[in-house]
């Protein structure tokens, strides 16, 4: 379905987090939205959020089968047809098998599966008969992959993943015009872990504050767009977030062995209960903090934001050699305001740095998201990366290439390149391990590859012409590549050789 422009579009679990950024965003593309959750009161916002010319919301529980026919039933009547269904309601639960109470087991699977099961059949005879119909069932990425201490979510998610796979071949053999897609979120910034449950001996506070904190890393919004383009792709299997492209990719990659490789990660990085209280209670928060300090703090955090953004600008403009004269200019203040909120040019120096860090970052992160093998993703990486050089050479040149000198015993440029690394030694760590490797041999292995990537793009800058960017990222996939493919060669494949 290319375009939602007139279409009815189903969306449960509406009242917050990925179901009321897919509302809005489907009201956005011209949709006709029907929305539901068990939160009147979030649905009501997600209602007024979505700016929608024709809206309707119900309160409805998935669990309740007689409800869902009746509503399936009444939003096909009002709109006259139904085109999408996007089951997304769903619960969470933490705990060990050993803990987990038969009521709460019973909870989470009428709701994260038999919920779906309801909205799917319910609405599925309205679909085939719009002629146009795509369904849309919201797994997780513990639908891909199993996780201790999730055994109940697990086991609803897997099973929302084959009804919906079963599903999409119903439908290709019987020539009905419903395409279904599966989707899979990894960590995404919603309030699902908070409103979790959790077995006795679980500490929910502290679990949720750990998500947050860990594991949450993509938007609701951005998680939504990702579903909205792989619906409009008419993707059977859509995957969101990085971290859940790379998990994935792990599972792929060594079958079975992969639960091995998921509880020793798990043992080293859920932190006992104490630990994370400690850590929280030991952040220095005033009770009573002085208003008029805040809000001068705020200040100077934005003047200083602003500033740098100039210094951006007038780098691009005058090129790497700028001086304060120019930059003040550009910012239409005087050298002395910029030092009141800098120490010295060395200090607004490694906060452009950063700034450049943080660009190199949102493009590998986002390039590297949006693909599914792995060549793929090394590929996205490299060439987002020479994005980056291409669009702002001469902010590149300036913080990588023309360093200004800082005080003695410091490092003027901002340790980018480190910051690069680490987030590709992330990707790297878990097939490293897999492979019977120390994980820490990612560190190296990352560091290799963003100094071979950033000295060829230094290259490409200093020659201009003589390769698109398009012909410089295929050259160096292909070389690394041949490297980087040996990480999934077995242990006793290499030991034969």
């Amino acid at each position: 379905m290319r375009s939602l422009d007139n279409k009815v579009v189903v969306v449960t679990g509406a009242g917050s987090g990925i179901g009321r950024a897919l509302a809005i965003q489907a009201a956005r593309r011209g949709a006709r939205i029907a929305l539901s959750d068990v939160d009147e009161v979030g649905l009501a916002e997600t209602a007024r959020l979505s700016g929608a010319c024709t809206v309707r919301t119900d309160r409805l529980d998935v669990r309740d089968r007689a409800a869902v026919a009746a509503y399936a039933a009444s939003v096909a009547d009002e709109f006259g047809t139904v085109n999408v269904v996007i089951n997304n309601a769903g619960v969470a639960l933490t705990g060990n098998i050993a803990d987990v109470t038969y009521a709460d087991f019973e909870w989470i699977i009428d709701t994260d599966f038999w919920g779906v099961v309801h909205g799917t059949k319910e609405f599925l005879p309205y679909l085939i008969a719009s002629g146009d119909g795509h369904i849309v069932n919201i797994s997780s990425l513990f639908g891909l992959l199993s996780i201790p201490g999730q055994s109940a979510y697990n086991a609803a998610k897997f099973a929302v993943r084959g009804f919906t796979e079963a599903l999409r071949q119903e439908m290709l053999v019987a020539g009905h015009p419903v395409t279904v897609s599966c989707v899979h979120p990894g960590g995404i910034k919603t309030a699902i872990a908070r409103n979790a449950r959790a077995s006795e001996g679980e500490d929910k506070a502290v679990l949720a504050e750990f998500f947050d904190r860990k594991l949450a890393r993509m938007s609701a919004d951005d998680a939504a767009q990702m579903i909205l383009a792989g619906m409009a792709r008419g993707r059977a299997k859509i995957v969101v977030g990085l971290d859940a492209k790379v998990l994935d990719l792990l599972v792929k990659v060594f079958g079975a062995r992969y639960q091995g490789i998921v509880a020793s990660v798990t043992k080293r990085m859920m932190p006992k209960p104490r630990q994370i209280i400690d850590t929280l209670s030991s952040v220095n928060t005033p009770t009573k903090p002085d208003g008029r300090s805040v809000r001068w703090d705020a200040h100077r955090l934005a003047r200083r934001a602003e500033l740098v953004r100039a210094a951006m600008t007038a780098v691009e403009l005058h090129g790497a050699t700028v001086g304060m004269d120019q930059i003040a200019a550009v910012a239409g203040t005087s050298k002395a305001v910029f030092y009141r909120h800098f120490t010295d040019k060395a200090d607004l120096y490694r906060a452009v740095g950063q700034q450049l860090a943080q660009q190199f970052r949102d493009q590998l992160s986002g390039k590297i998201a949006s693909q599914s093998d792995a060549r793929a993703m090394l590929a996205a990486g490299i060439d987002g990366f020479l994005a980056v050089l291409q669009k702002t050479p001469e902010l590149y040149r300036f913080v990588v290439q023309n360093p200004v000198v800082a005080r003695s015993g410091e490092a003027p440029v901002p340790d980018y390149i480190s910051l690069i690394s680490a987030r590709v030694s992330e990707l790297i760590a878990p097939l490293l391990e897999a492979a019977g490797l120390t994980p820490v041999a990612g560190k190296p292995w990352a560091a290799a590859i963003v100094g071979y990537v950033k000295a060829a793009g230094d290259w490409w800058l200093d020659n201009p012409g003589q390769l698109t960017r398009v012909e410089l990222t295929e050259s160096l996939t292909t070389l690394l590549w041949s490297g980087a493919s040996g990480i999934a060669v077995l242990p006793q494949d290499r030991a034969t050789r």
